[in-house]
Order: C-alpha cells, then sequence, then structure tokens
C-alpha cells in the first residue's frame, strides 16, 4: 500500500530557494479564504462597535465644542455694539441665525431658517429638515438668541448628476448612517448635559470587519499570489523556458482577474468609488472604472511578456522575405491583413472604453477634468501601451517581410488608395472608411521616411517610429469617439423626438390621481382650508413637496387652493373661481381615463403637454351629509427643453432623466407637411427644404447639410419632428486627436524622464541627427507653449469679464423692469402680485428671478423648484446682505454652489426713488431706519416725478431707502464659461498640434539635409583605402562649414594620394627587404648542411678513405634532402604571392560546413566534433557570396589546426556552429579544446610564413584572411590558455 505523499514533504524535499514561490501561493489561497469568510460570517466585535461609536461621539463633540466657542465669541461682539454679516461670517464656522427679540437679524447660511418656537426647547435638539439632519444648540444673550447649526448629515431632494447625497459638507458625510430619532435605537448619542439628542442605525455592516478585513485579505492575497508566479516565472526564464515563463506570468494572472469579474470583486466587499458602475461603466469586463484600470495593467503585463517571447526568439530574423511578385503579394495581403485586424480590435476597445455615459474623454463637447477623468485617461493610456507593442512588432515583421520590396512602390500604392479612402469616408462619415485609410496613410508615412524593421536606440529612427504609432492610436481614438458620438447622438434624437410626439402620460395620470386623493385627505391640508388664518403658501409648498415631487419632477406645478364658496386662496386679484375654472377646462381640456385628471388641448400639436387635475377636500359628514372644506387644482406643465440651460436637469431627478450628448440642439414639428412649431436657433422656415421631408434616410440614419445634421421621427396623424443639431466637425476630430496624441507624448516622456531619475541614469546617447532635432522641436515647442498658456489666460479673463457684464446688463434690465411697475410693489396682497409680477419680469428678461424683502427674506420666485429641491434658501446670500446693505454696493456677484455645480448669481437692491416716502418694503413690512439710512455711494440729479418713464430718474440707480432685493441666479454661468472654455481648449489644443507635427516634419527634414553630406562623408571615409581607388566629392555649396569640410576632405585625399604612391613604393622595397631577408634566412638553413656535407665529403677524397663511396651516397642523399627544402620554400612563397584569381558564386554555406566537418570527424575513440546548424539550415537561407574552394579550404585549415592544437593526453573536442547574427550575415565558429595561444604570439598569428608547428609553411591562416576579406567578411579569434581556441568567420548573406 503506497503512502499518500503530503504537501508538506514535497516543500521540505525542496531546497529553500525554491520553495519561496509555493509559500507565497500558499498563503494567498489562505488570505483569500480569510477574506470570504471574514465578509461571509465576520460580526464586528463589542470593542470594535464602542470604538466605532466613540469615534462618532468625538467628531460630535470636537464639532459642539468649536460651536459654542464661536458662539461665545459672537455673543461677546453682540454686547459690545453694533453687529453685522460681515462679523458673523468671519467668526462661524457652522451655519449661524442670530435672533433679536424673536426676528431673525443676521444668518451665515441662507439655507436655513429657524421654524418658530411654541415652547422653550432644549440648549441641544436634533432637527430634521428637507436639507437633512442638524444638531441645534441655542445661546441666549439678552434680547438676542444665536442658534447654531450642526450639520449631521444633508442631503437634496432631487439626486442628478449635480445633486448628489454626499456632496455637501457633513459631519457624518462619506458614512453609511442614517441619524433617527428614537430613543430605543443603540447606539444613543446625547449632549454634554446628558439629554438625548439622536440615534444611528447603521444601513451596511461595520466597515472594519465587513468591508475593510475582506479588502485587506484580497489586496494582500492578490499581491502574494501575483508574486510567487512572477517568481516562478523568473526562475523559468532563467533556465531558459521563455514560453513555460510567460505562460505563467499570464496565466494565472488572467484567471484571478476573471474571478474578480465573476464575483464583483471588490465592490462586493466595499463600495469604493473607483468601482462603483454609477460612476462608470463600460462592458462586462469594464463594470466599473476601477476594473478597467486593472484590465489595462494586465494588458500591459500580457504586452511584456509578448515582447520577451518576440526578443528572445528574434521573430523578423525568422520571417521569410519573397523575392518574387507573387510571394510579396501574399506577403503585402497578410501584413495589411494584420494589420487591419489590430487596429480594428484598437478601435472596438476605444468604441467600448469611451461608451460610458457618466465620463467622457471627447475634449470638443467639455472640458471639465476631475479624479474619475484623470483615472480614465490613465487607463487609456496604458492599455494603449499595451496595443502599441502590437503595432510596433506588426511594423517591425512588415519591415523585415517586405525589404525586397521596391521603396517606390510601398510609397505609392498605400498613398493612392488612402487619399481617395479618406475623401469618400470624410463625405459619408463612415469611421471604418477612415480608419482604413489613416492606416493606409500610416504605412505611406512610414515608407516616406525610409524607417529600418528594427530601428537602434537613441536614433531618430526609433523617435520618428514613435510618433507615427502615437498619431495612429491618437487618430483611432479619435474615430471612436466620433463613432459613440453619432450612435449616442442619435438615440438621444430618438427619445426626444418621440416624448414630442406623445400625447398621454399614462403612467403620470394614473399616478396624479392617487396623489389627488391623498392631498384631499391630509389633515394638515384639511385643517388649513378651515382655519381662518391658514397659510395657503404653507399648503402649497406640502403639496409640491410631498405629493408632487420625483415622478413629477420633469412638470412644472400650479397649485391653486379654494375655499368652502369657490374663492381662490392667497391669488392675485381676477383669479377665476372655482366653477369658473371648471367651465375653462371643460371647454379647452379632454377627460383622461382618471377621474378628475384633464389634459389640455392645444392649436399646436407639438406645445408642451399639461394636466389639470381637481379634486374636492370632503368636510365632516354627518348621515353621509356635509359641505366640502374647499377644493384643490393642480396644473401640470411638462417642462421644455433648452438645451442651452442647465436648469431642466438640476431640477430632475436622474432615475426620470438621462443628460444627452449635444450641447446645443432645435426641433421643430411639421403636420400635414407644414411647420407648426420649433424652438432653438435653427431657422426650419428658410433654411430646411420642405422636400428633405420626403426623403427616406431623414428617418433611417438622418441627413447631413450645410453643417447640421437632420433626424426625423413620424408619428401619428401624420406628424414629423425634426431634430437638429450641428454636426461633428473634422475639427472636433481634430481637437480629440490632438488631446490624445499630446497627452499620450507628454505622458512617456514624463514617465521616462521618472524613469531615468529613480534609476540615477544619464540620457541616452543620441545621434547627431537625433540632436538635432530634439533641439528644434524643443525650441519651437518650449515658445509656443508659453504663448498658449498666455493667451488662453488672457481670453479666460476676457470670456469672464464679458460674462459677468452680460449678468450685469440683464440683472439692470430686470431691475429696470420692476421699478417701472413699482406702483404695484407697494400693494397691500404683496406675496400674490409679486409672484405675478416676479414670472413677467423673468419672462421678460429670460432670467430666473427672486424677490427678497428689505430684510433678506424670501418672497416670490419665478422659479419655485429651485427652492423646493434647496438648491437656494428662503433666505438672501449674507454675503450679497454685506455687499449691498452694509458696503452700499450698486451690485453683488457672487459665485455659488448647489452640490458640485458652481454658478454665479447677481443680486441688486430696490430702492425707491430720490424724494420718494416710502413706508413699507416690498412684503408689506414697515422700512426702519437700517433699510436705508446708510448713505449711497453714487447719486442722480433728477427727482423722481412719475411713473411713466420718462424721467431720467426712472432709467438711473435711485438714491431711496431699499425696499428689498432682486437675486437672480445664473445656473448656466459654468455651463457657458465652460463652453467657451472648450472652444478656446480645442482651438489651442489643434494649433499646437498643427503647428508640433508641422516642425516635426521640418526638424526632421532639416535635420536629413544638414546630416545627408555628413552621412555621405562618412560612407567615403568608411571606404578609402590605401589600396584602392578615392574618388573626391562633389558638393555644391562650397562655401558653407559642410563646404569647408568637404573641400578638406578633397585636400587630404589628394595629399592620400600621393602619400599612397609614396608609400607603395616605400612598402614595396620594405616588402622586398624583407622577403630577401626571410628567403635568405630559409635559403641559409639548409645551405649550412649541405656546406658541411661537401667539406666533409672533399676531406674524406683527399684523405682517399676506404668508405669513399658510402659518404658519397651518404652525403648525396642529405644534399638532395636538403634541396628539397629548398623546393618547398620557393613553392611556399610562389604560393602566397600569386594567389588564385577569385571565383566568387552563391553558395550555401551551411552545406559547405556540413560536408568540411564530415571529413574530418573523428573515429569513437578518437575525440569528438559537433556541428550545430539552425533549424532552418535547409531553406537555403544561410546563401554567402565567396570563393567555394577558398572557402573548402579555410575550414580545412582552421578544423586541422584545432585538432592539432590539443596537447597529447586531451581528447580532442571540436565544436562547429552557424548562426544568423541579425544584421545580414552569417557567423561561423570553430571551438576547440587545446592548449590556446599564448599572448607573445597572438600578433603573428595571420602574419604569412608564422607557424608554431615543427611541420608547416605558416602561410595557411593568412590566405584563409585575405580571402575572407576578399569576400566581405571578417576573421577573428577569441582564446584562452590552457583551455581553448574560438575561431570566429562572419560572412554577409548573399542579397
Amino acid at each position: 500500500m503506497r503512502t499518500p505523499v503530503r504537501f508538506s514533504s514535497l516543500l521540505q524535499a525542496m531546497p529553500r530557494r525554491q520553495r519561496l514561490p509555493w509559500l507565497l501561493l500558499l498563503a494567498a489561497a489562505l488570505c483569500f479564504v480569510g477574506g470570504y469568510l471574514a465578509s461571509r460570517y465576520g460580526q464586528a466585535p463589542a470593542v470594535v462597535q464602542r470604538t466605532d461609536v466613540a469615534h462618532l461621539q468625538d467628531l460630535v463633540r470636537v464639532a459642539e465644542t468649536t460651536a459654542y466657542r464661536e458662539a461665545d465669541t459672537v455673543a461677546a461682539q453682540l454686547q459690545r455694539g453694533p453687529y453685522s454679516f460681515q462679523l458673523l461670517l468671519r467668526e462661524t464656522t457652522y451655519p449661524t441665525c442670530v435672533l433679536e427679540n424673536g426676528t431673525l437679524k443676521y444668518w451665515s447660511d441662507a439655507t436655513l431658517r429657524p421654524e418658530a418656537e411654541t415652547a422653550p426647547a432644549n440648549p441641544e435638539r436634533l432637527i430634521e429638515t428637507p436639507l437633512g439632519h442638524f444638531i441645534q444648540l441655542r445661546r441666549p444673550v439678552g434680547r438676542f438668541l444665536i442658534l447654531m447649526y450642526l450639520p449631521l448629515e444633508r442631503h437634496y431632494g432631487i439626486s442628478n448628476r449635480y445633486l448628489r447625497e454626499g456632496d455637501e459638507q457633513a459631519l457624518f458625510r462619506g458614512l453609511e448612517l442614517q441619524v433617527v430619532a428614537d430613543s430605543r435605537v443603540q447606539p444613543r448619542f446625547e449632549s454634554a448635559s446628558g439629554d438625548y439628542l439622536f440615534s444611528i442605525r447603521r444601513l451596511q455592516p461595520n466597515p472594519l470587519t465587513g468591508q475593510y478585513v475582506p479588502l485587506g485579505l484580497l489586496l494582500l492575497g492578490s499581491l502574494l499570489y501575483a508574486a510567487g508566479w512572477l517568481l516562478l516565472a523568473w526562475r523559468w526564464w532563467q533556465r531558459r523556458r521563455s514560453r513555460r515563463a510567460v505562460a505563467a506570468l499570464v496565466l494565472p494572472l488572467l484567471l484571478l482577474r476573471e474571478v474578480l469579474l465573476f464575483l464583483g470583486l471588490p465592490y462586493s466587499f466595499i463600495e469604493l468609488p473607483l468601482f462603483d458602475p454609477r460612476v462608470y461603466a463600460a462592458a462586462w469586463w469594464a463594470p466599473s472604472l476601477g476594473d478597467l484600470l486593472l484590465d489595462a495593467l494586465l494588458a500591459l503585463l500580457v504586452a511584456g511578456g509578448a515582447v520577451a517571447l518576440w526578443r528572445r526568439y528574434d521573430v523578423p530574423s525568422r520571417l521569410p522575405a519573397p523575392a518574387r511578385l507573387q510571394g510579396q503579394l501574399l506577403a503585402a495581403a497578410a501584413i495589411g491583413v494584420a494589420f487591419a485586424g489590430w487596429l480594428g480590435l484598437l478601435f472596438g476597445y476605444y468604441t467600448t472604453a469611451f461608451g460610458s455615459s457618466q465620463l467622457s474623454l471627447d475634449v470638443s463637447r467639455n472640458v471639465q477634468p476631475s479624479s474619475f477623468w484623470v483615472v480614465l485617461g490613465l487607463a487609456v493610456l496604458l492599455h494603449t501601451a499595451a496595443w502599441l507593442t502590437g503595432l510596433f512588432g506588426l511594423t517591425q515583421a512588415a519591415g523585415a517581410v517586405l525589404r525586397h520590396v521596391p521603396r517606390r512602390v510601398l510609397l505609392w500604392a498605400p498613398l493612392a488608395a488612402a487619399l481617395p479612402m479618406l475623401g469618400i469616408g470624410l463625405v459619408l462619415g463612415e469611421p471604418w472608411l477612415l480608419l482604413a485609410g489613416v492606416l493606409l496613410l500610416f504605412a505611406t508615412l512610414v515608407r516616406a521616411v525610409n524607417l529600418k524593421a528594427t530601428p537602434g536606440p537613441g536614433s531618430y529612427q526609433a523617435s520618428v517610429l514613435v510618433v507615427l504609432l502615437l498619431a495612429l492610436t491618437s487618430a483611432t481614438g479619435a474615430l471612436a469617439l466620433y463613432a459613440h458620438f453619432e450612435k449616442q447622438l442619435l438615440v438621444d434624437k430618438q427619445r426626444l423626438a418621440g416624448n414630442l410626439l406623445i400625447d398621454n402620460d399614462f403612467q403620470g395620470e394614473f399616478l396624479l390621481s392617487e396623489q389627488m386623493r391623498k392631498i384631499a385627505a391630509d389633515p394638515f391640508v384639511r385643517r388649513s382650508l378651515t382655519a381662518a388664518f391658514g397659510n395657503p403658501d404653507a399648503v402649497r409648498e406640502r403639496i409640491a413637496r410631498q405629493y408632487l415631487s420625483d415622478y413629477f419632477d420633469k412638470y412644472e406645478s400650479n397649485i391653486t387652493l379654494y375655499d368652502a364658496p369657490g374663492d381662490a386662496i392667497g391669488v392675485a386679484p381676477g383669479t377665476p373661481n372655482l366653477l369658473a375654472a371648471r367651465i375653462i377646462t371643460a371647454r379647452t381640456a379632454t377627460a383622461t381615463g382618471q377621474a378628475g385628471v384633464f389634459l389640455m388641448q392645444s392649436d399646436n400639436p407639438f406645445g408642451t403637454r399639461r394636466y389639470v387635475a381637481y379634486i374636492t377636500v370632503p368636510g365632516q359628514r354627518v348621515n353621509g351629509i356635509g359641505l366640502p372644506l374647499g377644493a384643490v387644482r393642480v396644473e401640470l406643465s411638462l417642462k421644455k427643453l433648452t438645451s442651452y440651460s442647465v436648469l431642466p436637469e438640476l431640477l430632475v431627478d436622474q432615475k426620470y432623466f438621462e443628460p444627452g450628448l449635444a450641447t446645443e440642439l432645435s426641433y421643430a414639428g411639421y403636420n400635414h407637411g407644414q411647420l407648426v412649431y420649433s424652438e432653438g436657433d435653427f431657422d426650419y422656415a428658410n433654411r430646411l427644404s420642405a422636400d428633405l421631408l420626403a426623403d427616406p434616410r431623414l428617418y433611417a440614419t438622418g441627413l447631413a447639410r450645410k453643417g447640421y445634421q437632420h433626424f426625423g421621427v413620424h408619428g401619428s396623424l401624420d406628424r414629423t419632428v425634426v431634430v437638429t443639431t450641428a454636426t461633428y466637425s473634422v475639427g472636433d476630430w481634430l481637437a480629440n486627436f490632438s488631446f490624445q496624441f499630446l497627452l499620450s507624448a507628454g505622458f512617456w516622456l514624463v514617465l521616462g524622464a521618472v524613469g531615468l531619475l529613480v534609476r540615477d541614469q544619464a540620457l541616452p546617447r543620441l545621434n547627431f541627427s537625433t540632436r538635432i532635432q530634439l533641439l528644434l522641436n524643443v525650441g519651437i515647442v518650449v515658445p509656443l507653449l508659453v504663448v498658449s498658456l498666455a493667451t488662453a489666460s488672457q481670453l479666460i479673463a476676457s470670456y469672464k469679464r464679458d460674462l459677468a457684464r452680460t449678468y450685469e446688463r440683464r440683472g439692470q434690465l430686470a431691475l429696470e423692469s420692476l421699478r417701472r411697475q413699482r406702483h404695484l410693489l407697494s400693494d397691500s396682497t404683496a406675496r400674490p402680485t409679486l409672484a405675478a409680477l416676479a414670472k413677467n419680469v423673468a419672462a421678460l428678461t429670460e432670467t430666473d428671478l427672486n424677490l427678497y424683502d428689505a430684510h433678506g427674506e424670501l418672497l416670490s420666485s419665478s422659479q419655485p423648484l429651485i427652492f423646493d429641491a434647496g438648491l437656494l434658501g428662503p433666505l438672501l446670500n449674507p454675503q450679497a446682505m454685506v455687499a449691498l446693505r452694509e458696503r452700499n454696493r450698486p451690485r453683488a456677484l457672487l459665485t455659488e454652489r448647489a452640490g458640485s455645480l458652481s454658478f454665479n448669481s447677481l443680486y441688486l437692491p430696490v430702492r425707491a426713488g430720490a424724494g420718494e416716502k416710502v413706508v413699507a418694503d416690498l412684503a408689506g413690512h414697515a422700512i426702519g431706519r437700517r433699510s436705508g439710512t446708510a448713505k449711497p455711494r453714487y447719486s442722480v440729479k433728477s427727482p423722481f416725478d412719475d411713473d411713466d418713464g420718462s424721467s431720467a430718474d426712472e432709467l438711473a440707480s435711485p438714491t431711496g431707502p431699499i425696499l428689498g432685493y432682486v437675486g437672480i441666479p445664473f445656473f448656466d454661468s459654468e455651463k457657458a464659461l465652460n463652453t467657451k472654455l472648450t472652444e478656446l481648449f480645442t482651438t489651442i489644443l489643434n494649433i499646437f498640434t498643427l503647428m508640433f507635427l508641422i516642425f516635426l516634419g521640418l526638424a526632421y527634414v532639416a535635420a536629413r539635409q544638414l546630416t545627408s553630406p555628413l552621412t555621405l562623408i562618412t560612407e567615403k571615409l568608411t571606404q578609402t583605402t590605401l589600396t584602392g581607388e578615392n574618388e573626391l566629392l562633389d558638393y555644391r555649396s562650397s562655401d558653407d562649414e559642410i563646404g569647408l569640410l568637404v573641400r578638406e576632405y578633397n585636400t587630404m585625399l589628394t595629399k592620400l594620394e600621393a602619400s599612397k604612391r609614396e608609400l607603395a613604393a616605400q612598402e614595396k622595397e620594405a616588402a622586398w627587404r624583407e622577403m630577401a631577408r626571410q628567403v635568405a634566412h630559409e635559403i641559409k638553413n639548409p645551405l649550412t648542411p649541405m656546406k658541411l656535407s661537401l667539406q666533409f665529403l672533399q676531406k674524406a677524397i683527399a684523405e682517399r678513405r676506404p668508405n669513399s663511396e658510402e659518404l658519397i651516397g651518404r652525403i648525396s642523399q642529405t644534399l638532395i634532402t636538403q634541396i628539397d627544402v629548398l623546393s618547398d620554400i620557393a613553392t611556399s612563397f610562389s604560393t602566397f604571392t600569386n594567389l588564385p584569381a577569385m571565383r566568387p558564386e552563391r553558395l550555401d554555406v551551411a552545406e559547405i560546413l556540413r560536408r568540411c566537418a564530415g571529413l574530418h570527424q573523428p573515429d569513437a575513440d578518437d575525440g569528438a566534433l559537433d556541428l550545430h546548424l539552425p533549424p532552418d539550415a535547409e531553406t537555403g537561407r544561410y546563401t554567402v557570396y565567396a570563393d567555394e574552394s577558398l572557402l573548402v579550404r579555410t575550414f580545412n585549415n582552421l578544423l586541422i589546426n584545432a585538432r592539432q592544437a590539443v596537447p597529447e593526453g586531451r581528447a580532442p573536442h571540436i565544436d562547429v556552429s552557424l548562426a544568423y547574427v541579425g544584421t545580414g550575415r552569417v557567423r561561423v565558429a570553430i571551438r576547440d579544446n587545446g592548449a590556446g595561444i599564448p599572448d607573445d604570439v597572438r600578433e603573428k598569428v595571420f602574419v604569412p610564413n608564422f607557424t608554431t608547428k615543427e611541420t608547416g609553411s605558416g602561410i595557411g591562416l593568412a590566405v584563409a584572411r585575405r580571402g575572407i576579406e576578399s569576400a566581405g567578411g571578417k576573421i577573428w579569434f577569441e582564446t584562452r590558455v590552457g583551455e581553448g581556441t574560438d575561431f570566429f568567420i562572419e560572412l554577409p548573406l548573399a542579397g
């Protein structure tokens, strides 16, 4: 029975360094399990809950301490003397109100107005307002009462992209808490005196155990998981297991990413804004902005792995380059398909990433940077970097595969296809045609600048290629923005036209009927109709807020109350009674399916939809009989869409309204082909032909005419709605292209500079051409940037001044309109009169108008929904009180905020005329000394005379007491300024980018013009030789600096030729001398024994020795031997000096090397010879142009020398290899394990007649070197004494 192998045993069996990755992965698994358990079952311990509550209590205590300290400061100032709004604003942090004898005197926040108190209140208490929950602190000081409000939570009655809960400052801002006034709920919060204040209820589990702990474990586990696989990948990479290393780096992280997406992590643990789909959502793989950023990092990782494999296997060098026309056509088609497919995927990514309606990088529509906007831009940049690696690889592959295609063909063929494709794409507005044209134009530019397949770092080739690739991706991104805009705009137009063609709002009719019944049963409404002193305004406000909110936010409401006899209550004189109103309704409206709800008829079939609803408020019934208490009439009018205004969107809840993309649009209604209604700036009567209504394209995709795009929708009863917007111009596309191009270029430049600083490296070495281009571009870009910034700042200041003057003119017009009707301002029925007056003046001046009395309290508004939604408060802005009443200024233009919307508000005082006696303000309140005693800083000469508008007094600023104040909020001020800034920004972007690209091209041309002579000189210098003929340079501009250099070069060549002839003669003489010396030395060696032998023979003959014949034979043999030696010497020198003529031809060096290695293959017991050839050696790729006999002779000499270099007692081991070196050359290496070459003889290895062997002539390596160099190659060696020698032969591949 086998014992199971445990994981711990496996770990112990591993070396310590190999355990670490698996331990990290094990720790990551434990973190993942712990995070799941903490999220699923984790509960906050009691100590955590107590700490959490204590933290919240500390927040409240600190705020209370600050408020009481400020209240003491205000109290002391009130007791010392006169007080003012300015002092209150300077001395308080939280909203503060000061009451004098129960009357509101000063306030620091216009949104909070103290309610009347019927009983003494506690020093601290919780109050609930429509704007949220506050702690009210009371501080009585004599006749004054200081009320300070600590905001616990603040919110608006409406939620949209401007008004979101949590936008306002509050103590519990961003916490998932609910404040309740129920002492039974725990935990409880009490005042310093022990009185109960409020309790809180958590809307989500404790963030520490339910959110932060699981999130922390998930983050830690992910980091450990990535670190473990990274270590494994690095280990396999070092072992040259490239594919396994990249797979280990990429696949596990892809799996982790899939799991996170499937489980919705980390958003399911904690609702981080970065991972909130309400902020951004694009696709299933990018459900949030944080997910998009994670995808970008993963894409970079995958791209890095692909680049590592690409470089490890040297893919471009392995790609075949067809030489025949058919193969070239197929290769060009394959490269084109690959480029188009990759660019199409990039376009699809951009379309998805830019498809979110919440965030957009379209700078031609809006320029409002935010933190989320920056994150989106960063994610897109990182994604683009990953896609750029693919484009760079395809560019390298194209350069390698198409290197045999003529340059002229690769230049003109893409250009000839690009121009018509771009033209057709512009006319049809088809993004895919434009994308194909841009790709072909990119191919043309790559060939025009003659980029190499593998541009080296620090050269102009690399910089130009990067710029072109960035331009290609930026153009693709701009086209994706254009496609998304056109698609979304079509949907917006369909929705708008559909709303205009809808006759009935059936859901609204049903809900209105239900709400009317609830209004009739409301106790407050019933009491107010029966009370003698009921407040009609309070009843109307309650009905609007409680019963006509949410769904009915898209309607403007007008509420009329009737008493028991049927007379209207609290309205302007002349308002019809209930019976007359019902008669008018019966005549001008049609009944709906709901009782008491009527749809108003209109002569204009495209008029604003209006509903009128009546409900009788029944009284107390006895035996089923009783008189009604009154009635309520509600009139609802659908808010008119004005594309230039932000107010309709600001007042409508987001769940009932979706903002569109169009900034300015117009629409018109046609009935039976006749124009009956239009809205907007476009002149449909004169600029839109009636013939276009019969064009079916108008209703399918829309028609573009003269800078405008029209889209039509058919309705019932032969009605048609046409919606018109400005077309997406080339300038808009260019603005997005410019923005993305500059953003990408700037981002990578900054990132590269930061990388160099972090690694403490110097700038990369740049060649002369690149330095010229860099200096020229910097010299242009820096001044251009400075000029652009200066121009932008001046224009922005000018825009702001123009907007301020526009607001002041509109405010003055509204004020003059009020003054011309000031005989109505002192009417006893002030409220109804002022309400009608405010609406009339607002309609006349096209503004929203708010009227305040002399004390700063709201009287009436032309847009009551502004106050119902809490955008503005019931009090005048205290800063306006400081400017108008305390500093006596004629106007106050202030910047206010509603949620995330910043807007300007203009406040003007309504004064009586000079000499006019007024005893009451706009509200009918008596005017005291404070309201008009301050002496104005301006005056008029003419007194007030009449009310016909003829005197100068009615056209100049009056100087009498203040009757009240006019407030005009310009909610569109930020939008108007942003529109101006967008136009300015896009214009500067376009100019900057065009100038940058133009100067980039000019810098490239200038660098080529300046360096081409230097390049020519460099080539000539490399070809300059002492043995061959040297040509003089012909340079036309001989007067410039380069001309001087050329002239000196030609002079040098002339002198060189003379020196060469002299040197040749000297060298020839020296060579003959050296040759004679060597010949003499070589001949002298055998002559000496010959002379001695002959002398010995002469002596033997003279002595008549008996063995003379034997001596003669022996000496004769010696002479013959020495004569053979002399013959060998003569033959060797003759061979070296009379090499046969070169006969170069195309040779497969792999085949020759295999044949030579086979001839020298040793026996099994006589060492080894290993041959290493590339896998593609049989394809005939390794072809050189050389002499076959010389190449065979060289290989044989080197193999013989390698074998003979191995000392006795050591088994010979010769290694022969062939490899491609990546620069169009092939390298042969012959390695032995011999004794090596000593240092003192290394310089003589290639010298003729030098040898270290006992036999041999010493000219083999000299002949080999001469033959290899004559074939355009080179031969060298590397040696290690006692270990062996490597001889290398490098030859150029045949073209």
